[in-house]
């Protein structure tokens, strides 16, 4: 999460936000939060990811439970309140 908070990451994160708002994704164009969260829940537990690349130039934005389309300013707010933290020190 401090990674977040990087100064030379953030511009890259907001960069590749626009570009992943910008795709097309196939299905629903309704919001589906509640609808991936239970898919989540029950596939969740069985799934092992390897997802570290120590690449120093690559940022990549993984949403896997999110992977569709939400309400209006969704990720914007989930982003901050990750910058947050799990402290949730909301002064940063």
């Amino acid at each position: 999460m401090a990674d977040m908070r990087e100064p030379k990451l953030v511009a890259k994160i907001a960069k590749q936000m626009k570009r992943f708002h910008q795709l097309e994704v196939s299905g629903s164009k309704e919001p589906q939060l509640w609808n991936d969260m239970f898919k989540f829940f029950e596939k969740g537990p069985s799934l092992i990811l390897s997802l570290i690349d120590k690449s120093p130039d690559k940022l990549y934005l993984i949403d896997y439970e999110y992977a569709s389309y939400n309400y209006r300013g969704y990720d914007i707010g989930n982003h901050f309140a990750e910058y947050a933290g799990f402290e949730c020190d909301y002064n940063l």
